[in-house]
């Protein structure tokens, strides 16, 4: 008898784009930094805070996709739900980017709004995708 395969074709092509978009997204991110340092009056220590945040962001974000693509692929439970809960720094990360940093531009705006996108579609399906491996587990 031959198992069926029940990896998620949807979550696995979202986190591939999403790897793409990340290297923009931080390139840019890191460019606006250095615009900002220079245009605006920063108070003391929050720009560095900021650019701070965005290199914890990075390596946090690289293992959040690595262990859904994983467990997507390998079908296994834990490690999309370790990726799920890793989502939720980078969800933080993004509100404060997207509200609360001390300068906030329109390119903030946007490059948060389509990174918040690719967060909460990526959830969903590996919500989606956990269901199915715990119901081909069950059988």
């Amino acid at each position: 008898m031959v198992e069926q395969m029940r990896s998620s074709l949807p979550y696995e092509v979202l986190l591939y784009f999403n790897r793409r978009y990340n290297v923009i997204f931080f390139l840019v991110t890191l460019a606006v930094f250095v615009y900002k340092g220079i245009s605006f009056p920063y108070p003391a220590d929050a720009l560095g805070w900021e650019i701070t945040f965005l290199f914890l962001w990075v390596p946090t974000e690289y293992a959040r996709l690595f262990l859904g693509s994983k467990g997507n692929l390998t079908e296994q439970q834990w490690s999309v739900g370790l990726s799920l809960a890793l989502s939720l720094f980078t969800l933080v990360l993004h509100i404060y980017y997207l509200f609360l940093q001390v300068f906030v531009l329109r390119i903030d705006e946007v490059m948060n709004s389509i990174s918040l996108g690719f967060l909460g579609l990526e959830f969903i399906l590996g919500l989606f995708a956990m269901l199915q491996f715990g119901s081909s587990s069950a059988l």
